[in-house]
Formats: C-alpha cells, sequence, structure tokens
C-alpha cells in the first residue's frame, strides 16, 4: 500500500512539553532529590536552630512581660505606703512637705531607697519609671544629691520616646539649677537636634536654659531659627518672647 504522504505529521498538543524540556525538568528534579538525600540532616539541623530562635524569642517576650509587671507591682506597693503631701501647698505656694519633720523625712527617705531597690533589680520601663521615683522622692525630701543619682540612673537606661525625654529633661534642669550648665545642655541637644514635640520642647528649654545662665549668644543661636523649624508649634509664642528680651 502506497504511503499517504499528503497526511500532516501528528503535531503534540498545546502545553505539551518537548523532548528537551521534558529532560530539563528531569534533570532539575533528580538534582533537588540528590540534594535532599544528601543533606536531610543538615537541613533538618538548620530548620530546628530557626525554631529555637523563634521559641527564645517568644519566651523572652513573656518573660521581659512578667517582669515589667511584677516591676510595676512592686512599684504600686511603695506608692500606696508613700506619704501623701500637703494637697494645698501648690496653691498656697507653700512645701508639699514639711522639712522640719523629722519623721516625715525619714518615711521619705526610706521610701527613696526603696524605688532604688526596684530600679536596681529590674529592667526597661519599669526600672526607668522606679529610678524617676525615687529621684522625686530625694527632691520631696531635700536631698539633692540623691535625686542628681536616680535621675543618672534612670538616663543611663536609655528609654525611648517621651520616657527618655521625661528622665534626660529632669536632669537636665537639676544640672542647671546647680550651676552646670554645659552638662545640661549636653542632655538637651540630642533631642533638640530631632524632629516633633520632643525636639520643640527640648529647643525651648535649651534655650531659656542659657538666657537664665545669661549666655545671650547661645540663647540667641538656640531660639534663632525656633520659628522656621517649628512653624506650626505652640511654642513659637514662648519663642519669640524669649528673643525680645534678648534683643534678637
Amino acid at each position: 500500500m502506497a504511503e499517504d504522504k499528503g497526511q500532516p505529521a501528528f503535531a503534540p498538543e498545546i502545553g505539551d512539553p518537548a523532548e528537551g524540556d521534558t529532560d530539563i525538568l528531569f534533570r532539575a528534579q533528580m538534582g533537588a532529590y540528590n540534594f535532599l538525600a544528601k543533606n536531610w540532616q543538615r537541613l533538618l539541623g538548620v530548620l530546628g536552630v530557626a525554631l529555637l530562635g523563634v521559641l527564645a524569642y517568644s519566651l523572652y517576650l513573656d518573660y521581659d512581660r512578667n517582669q515589667q509587671r511584677e516591676l510595676q507591682a512592686r512599684i504600686a506597693d511603695i506608692d500606696r505606703k508613700m506619704p501623701k503631701p500637703d494637697p494645698m501647698a501648690a496653691m498656697l505656694g507653700t512645701p508639699q512637705d514639711d522639712p522640719a519633720d523629722e519623721q516625715l523625712m525619714a518615711n521619705l527617705k526610706e521610701g527613696a531607697r526603696r524605688y532604688e531597690a526596684v530600679g536596681a533589680d529590674g529592667n526597661g520601663t519599669g526600672a526607668v519609671m522606679a529610678w524617676m521615683r525615687a529621684a522625686d522622692t530625694y527632691e520631696r525630701a531635700g536631698d539633692t544629691e540623691g535625686a542628681a543619682r536616680a535621675l543618672e540612673q534612670a538616663h543611663g537606661l536609655s528609654a525611648s520616646g517621651a520616657l527618655g525625654w521625661s528622665a534626660a529633661a529632669q536632669l537636665a534642669a537639676l544640672k542647671a539649677d546647680t550651676g552646670d550648665v554645659d552638662g545640661a545642655a549636653a542632655l538637651y541637644q540630642p533631642y533638640a537636634a530631632g524632629d516633633g514635640f520632643i525636639a520643640e520642647h527640648a529647643t525651648l528649654e535649651l534655650g531659656l536654659m542659657y538666657e537664665v545662665a545669661g549666655r545671650t549668644d547661645e540663647a540667641r543661636t538656640t531660639l534663632g531659627t525656633f520659628g522656621e523649624r517649628f512653624p506650626e508649634s505652640a511654642l513659637v509664642p514662648l519663642a519669640a518672647e524669649a528673643l525680645g528680651r534678648l534683643g534678637g
């Protein structure tokens, strides 16, 4: 029978891999299989290390959360036992605690030492708050050195955000009150160099501190561009008023 040369050759359906593609796919599959066969123990080890890392991190977060709760509970316990200041003192402009009351002063200093112990035992937010409570209590007791020591500890924990700024600002104010203007400026300047609400306050506080210290040129330099840097700030009128006093 004569061959029907008019019949078209069979064409593979669309989607069927060509012979070369099939060979490449087969070799890739075999390569992957061989790699897994040779290295499965190592891969399991890597996976195990990764899972252990995730587990350790989760345990650390739980531990840190529990520790912070414990620190806050200890602070609250001391708060409840602290002598309460005279509520009328602020209105009358009198000291909130009677410095002649020896028993009161002794109780305040004991409370400050207990806050210090909490701060020394912990870390993070709870420890910063404990040190700041200690500083405030030492100030109530008239112990400026104790307050400075506690604020140094609070600032040394390098808390972020508003809490870190609060520790730095209180320590700077204490240094300025004792005549250490350069030490106070070194605390204000990193915050003043930033942006936002904290930078506004730090810049204004730095400028006003220079003004009070009689360092007029530095005060003008600090406050001179306040309105340009923070045009929407509610503190612009205060900065402008200070510049007016400085002749700027």
